[in-house]
């Protein structure tokens, strides 16, 4: 089990003991929400009671670890898709669904970090007045910089492939450039060569991307910063 499971297998555990309501009518009244939040019953989908300071801080951490976990889960999502191309005999051309995955891969990876380095920040304003906030702000502060550290390359590719021009990797670009040949060039026997290399240049392009998207994806979910959260639930 990698860092990313347990600490979400911790954030289950201990919402389980959260939420669990010491009364019957409570209990009745939280079963009642859920079943009118699952089969979309016109009737009341959250318990009507006041939350207490502890009930919030627990809300904020909670949903902030589930939001980690998409990012985490569209990482993955993206790695499958980039494994496959199933758009064949369209307009859509192997290289551009490469490319918009590539990208999405990316912009994934700073709304990761964006979530990642927000989320201890949570902790450290809650602990302010706290005899241990001093050692609970170096463990916050700790995390932050790993996970600053882990991902310092990717924020950058992104950030200029969304603000000044598209993805500029050199394969992706050749193989468009392949794919113009293949679209326009007025011999047959040419155009008939360069589709033959054209596949065998977009599935090692594709490999290459897809071994880097699977290594990476595995560093996060394996990276000590969740070794750390664990101790803030």
């Amino acid at each position: 089990m990698n860092g990313l499971d347990r600490f979400m297998k911790a954030m289950l555990q201990a919402s389980l003991v959260h939420v669990d309501p010491s009364s019957k009518k409570d209990r009745e009244a939280l079963e009642e929400a859920l079943q009118n939040h699952i089969f979309d019953l016109s009737a009341p989908k959250m318990v009507n009671r006041k939350l207490t300071g502890r009930d919030l801080f627990f809300v904020k951490l909670f949903h902030g670890s589930v939001e980690i976990s998409k990012s985490f889960e569209m990482l993955d999502d993206i790695l499958f898709y980039i494994r496959r191309f199933p758009f064949q005999k369209t307009r859509i051309t192997p290289e551009r669904y490469l490319r918009f995955h590539v990208e999405a891969w990316f912009t994934e990876l700073y709304v990761l970090q964006q979530r990642l380095t927000s989320y201890p920040k949570i902790v450290e304003r809650q602990y302010k007045s706290d005899s241990h906030f001093s050692t609970i702000q170096a463990r916050c502060r700790t995390l932050c910089d790993s996970i600053t550290e882990i991902l310092k390359n990717f924020p950058d590719l992104r950030g200029q492939h969304v603000h000044t021009t598209r993805l500029n990797d050199d394969d992706i670009n050749r193989l468009d450039t392949l794919t113009l040949f293949l679209t326009y060039h007025p011999d047959d026997d040419i155009k008939s060569f360069m589709h033959l290399y054209h596949r065998h240049e977009y599935l090692k392009v594709r490999r290459t991307w897809k071994d880097r998207v699977d290594a990476n994806n595995k560093k996060f979910g394996n990276c000590s910063t969740f070794s750390l959260m664990l101790s803030f639930r």
